[in-house]
């Protein structure tokens, strides 16, 4: 018997067993898997913003354009969307999720160690897909274990404090420390480099605490199911799935403006921000995300549990009909000058505050009712795949497209203090251009996908024919 929306029977042997028995978890242990889980986001928060608070420094120190930037931004992004998917694989596979987030921390550690020390764009490049696919484990192994641990009426509140964690304070201090200190040389060494040397320790000092200390659900292994072969085979069963589909979609389109955004430090510096002042502008778009994330998925779970078909995707609604007045402001009617600084915290806090409700109540938490727990973290993996290549491949191509062909930005490889007053505002006016159509017009064609949701959710989570899950 097929189900509604194209699903078929090899989709049924995905879904979760309601007579089936919760996995075994030591609640004891919970509150140390979550702190712990929060620890290496906010490692991972804060790799993730070192680049792109670095920009401005590689311009100058390293002589890199804006299109070295931009490549340099899509490789660690490719690289985590295509690795993720096959971590996902092991993970479900019951390869153990301790030893696989150990084994993450200490390469991108050592990754990020090297790219401190690196003076070309080929080594840099190298090393920032190597950074990647240790960093691409993270997601699908650490929402696997928080989905294990976490009762479903609690799974969108956990969520959003693991990426409280990432966004409000990984990425905040290492935005505002990276930026202040790029520009800067201390002891001799480019504030940049130092930043990237300070989280590497950082990193490898964590990681053996995570071999120490974090406990998980014991978990059979189940070698046969490793495979790329089988792990594509896994990704067709779910693309079967509308509301897989949808999410996929609204997700492709939903990270561009968060991979443009990696071009605010560079926007405002150009705007005459000194570098301090422009680090803690952008630094409240994060800070607003994390609180967002907590923000989203306790509205997600209240909505839920009032209307348990619709809930979640009114949350992710109202979420991006408010962002919309929002970017407006910012980069249309706020003008680019020094002045406006108090302007750009108040609103860019706004548009953290608004921006991940969608992530937290809605796209996980549905994603994992519609799936069997051995197949959780491979079908978010490629969720956040095809994320990724939205956002990481589009987002910054296409926001050095618009910024150099059609608004005339010009590359300056001086320290801001020598670059003229007029090429300052002519390159801030080009990016503040290239920024209002790279996060618009993404976050209008969002909302438009998520209206769809509203009908295939309810079908596909009321199937009622299911086979066996995978052995």
């Amino acid at each position: 018997m097929k189900a509604r929306g194209g699903s078929s029977a090899e989709f049924h042997m995905f879904r979760a067993s309601p007579k089936r028995a919760p996995l075994p978890v030591v609640r004891t242990h919970v509150p140390t898997t979550i702190l712990l889980m929060v620890a290496v986001a906010i490692l991972d928060g804060a790799d993730l913003q070192l680049l792109p608070a670095s920009f401005r420094a590689l311009e100058t120190d390293l002589g890199l354009d804006l299109r070295h930037l931009s490549a340099l931004s899509m490789a660690q992004g490719i690289s985590i969307g295509i690795s993720g998917p096959f971590w996902g694989n092991l993970a479900d596979s019951g390869v153990s999720r301790k030893n696989l987030i150990f084994s993450g921390m200490v390469v991108w550690g050592l990754a990020t160690t090297a790219l401190a020390s690196a003076s070309d764009f080929r080594s840099l490049l190298m090393l920032r897909v190597i950074n990647g696919c240790a960093l691409g484990l993270l997601g699908p192994v650490v929402q696997s274990l928080i989905a294990d641990v976490s009762p479903k009426a609690d799974r969108g509140f956990n969520f959003g404090c693991i990426e409280f964690g990432n966004r409000a304070l990984g990425q905040v201090v290492s935005i505002i420390l990276t930026a202040r200190l790029s520009n800067q040389h201390i002891f001799g060494i480019s504030g940049w480099r130092v930043a990237h040397y300070t989280v590497a320790l950082f990193s490898l000092i964590l990681a053996p605490g995570i071999l120490l200390l974090l406990h998980e659900p014991h978990r059979q292994m189940r070698l046969e199911q490793i495979g790329v072969t089988r792990e594509l085979n896994n990704f067709a069963t779910y693309c079967k799935i509308p509301t897989f589909r949808i999410i996929a979609l609204q997700g492709f389109f939903g990270t561009i403006p968060g991979a443009a955004f990696a071009f605010g430090v560079l926007y405002l510096q150009y705007a005459g921000l000194p570098d301090g002042k422009a680090g803690l502008c952008f630094a409240m778009f994060p800070v607003g995300c994390g609180i967002s994330c907590v923000i989203g998925g306790l509205l997600g779970d209240t909505l839920a549990r009032r209307w348990p078909h619709h809930g979640r995707i009114i949350t992710a609604q109202i979420s991006l009909v408010l962002q919309i007045p929002v970017i407006i402001a910012i980069f249309l009617l706020v003008p680019p000058k020094p002045q406006s600084a108090n302007l750009y915290i108040a609103l860019f806090l706004a548009l953290g505050l608004l921006s991940l409700w969608p992530l937290t109540g809605c796209n996980k938490p549905i994603l994992l009712e519609l799936i069997a727990d051995n197949r959780q973290a491979s079908i978010m993996s490629w969720e956040k795949s095809i994320e990724t290549f939205g956002g990481q491949f589009i987002g910054p191509s296409a926001l050095d497209y618009i910024a150099i062909t059609c608004f005339g930005y010009r590359q300056d490889f001086e320290q801001a203090v020598n670059i003229s007053a007029d090429q300052r505002l002519t390159n801030a006016q080009s990016l503040r251009k290239a920024l209002l159509c790279t996060t618009l017009i993404p976050t209008v064609l969002c909302l438009m996908c998520f209206w769809r949701l509203h009908w295939t959710y309810r079908r596909d989570i009321n199937v009622t024919e299911k086979l066996p899950l995978v052995k």
